[in-house]
């Protein structure tokens, strides 16, 4: 089981979490190479495989010394930024892709027989910094093996500018006929292409109507402009004109006549 969690520091970058808790199996294979190349070398050859650019912090390995535990690998990590370009391109699985079919040969005339029956989940959950936006997102695919005996799930769910994704790979049995080989191949090219879908990211374009102020965005709006009639103005009347107009009489001012005065007889 695995689950990695990304979020925008404030700075803008993502920056991300890690932790997976392996099978006894698959810890009994870690411990090994733990112990013969040492915690650093495990750690790099995890970075190394993570299908993108990080810088890697806090690793941490939980349970190594019980052996009746299952492993638990801890450890922050760091994306690279934007490109020139403004995009980012990841495969969301990141290390825990399924990147080559276990199943190389055309055609297999002995069963195949798996270490333990496989249920294996992943959990991402990805949130953008703002000014960014999804490009490109895979799609969702629910995929069976013999009428239920094995199923694949990748569900992805976007919500504004947050991604969440689920991948499941599960089998009932760990032991298949060589007349189930052909199907099993099949099967497992499904899972391959699929992990291998890309989430892309890019820059928002700026809009140049958009001014923003605070936390709101308004858009502006180009000035109204005024009707010829509104434009113009009335030709005001000489200071002579105006004082007459100012002690006319009572009865000229309710018609709305000019006042009569010495001037304009």
């Amino acid at each position: 089981m695995t689950g990695v969690f990304i979020t925008p520091d404030d700075k803008g970058r993502l920056t991300g979490h890690f932790q997976r808790q392996y099978t006894f199996f698959e810890s009994y294979d870690a411990r090994s190479r733990i112990k013969g190349k040492g915690k650093e070398a495990f750690f790099k050859e995890l970075e190394k495989g993570f299908v993108a650019d990080i810088e890697m912090s806090n690793t941490e390995l939980k349970e190594l010394d019980d052996y009746s535990a299952q492993l638990v690998v801890d450890y922050d990590f760091k994306l690279a930024e934007l490109d020139e370009s403004g995009m980012i391109y990841l495969q969301p699985m990141f290390s825990e892709s399924m990147r080559s079919n276990p199943f190389k040969s055309a055609e297999r005339k002995y069963p195949v027989e798996m270490p333990a029956v496989t249920d294996y989940n992943y959990t991402l959950s990805l949130t953008l910094p703002e000014g960014c936006e999804f490009e490109e997102l895979p799609k969702s695919s629910i995929v069976k093996f013999n009428d239920g005996e094995g199923i694949f799930q990748y569900l992805v769910q976007q919500t504004g500018n947050q991604l969440m994704m689920r991948s499941r790979l599960k089998f009932n049995r760990a032991w298949y006929e060589p007349e189930e080989y052909q199907s099993l191949r099949e099967f497992y090219d499904v899972v391959v292409k699929k992990h291998a879908e890309q989430v892309v990211i890019k820059k928002k374009k700026h809009d140049p109507d958009i001014h923003s102020t605070g936390f709101t965005k308004h858009r502006l709006r180009p000035p109204r402009r005024r009707s010829a009639i509104s434009r113009k103005r009335h030709p005001r009347a000489p200071a002579e004109e105006r004082e007459c107009g100012a002690t006319g009489r009572a009865d000229d001012r309710q018609s709305h006549r000019l006042p009569r005065c010495a001037l304009y007889p």
